[in-house]
């Protein structure tokens, strides 16, 4: 039989390890609406181990698995945007009761938003530059130990040449 009982976590579950293509269909339905592989594995029964495997082997469910993802990561950016700048209420409290609401924005939501769009203008930029004189190229010179130099010296026949 395909069903068998798994503990997890202390629970008991019944796990269907048959992948079928409506429990596929599931997981892409479900990884397409909010980008979550995790969300889309619980959804549709089958484990996130199973997945990868099928995603390795069979390149078309790996293309089908890419398109839902990129669809999810829309949705997430478009919540972005709206806790950026459409905001969201909060209530406010006065000795425990509701007594009104704010509306709260999301300033780094904003500006992960900008830094993604443009990120010439408002990515952190920073250069780090080593130079010589003037400049130029930087010169380094490296400093052996006596000891050292004498073995290096013997290994390339230059004992008694210095």
């Amino acid at each position: 039989m395909a069903k068998r009982q798994e503990k997890k976590k202390g629970h008991e579950q019944k796990v269907d390890h048959r992948v079928t293509k409506e429990k596929l269909k599931i997981f892409l339905d479900t990884l397409s609406e909010c980008g979550s592989i995790r969300r889309g594995s619980a959804a549709s029964g089958i484990s996130r181990k199973t997945l990868y495997k099928k995603r390795e082997r069979e390149p078309l469910f790996a293309a089908d698995w890419d398109k839902a993802a990129a669809i999810g990561v829309e949705g997430l950016e478009d919540e972005a945007r709206r806790r950026a700048f459409e905001g969201w209420e909060e209530p406010v409290y006065h000795k425990g009761e509701v007594c009104g609401t704010v509306r709260k924005y999301s300033d780094t939501l904003l500006i992960v938003l900008l830094k993604g769009h443009k990120p010439e203008k408002y990515r952190e930029n920073s250069k780090v530059a080593l130079t010589g004189a003037d400049e130029g190229p930087l010169r380094t010179e490296i400093i052996f130990s006596d000891a050292l130099q004498a073995l290096i010296d013997k290994a390339t026949g230059r004992e008694n040449a210095g």
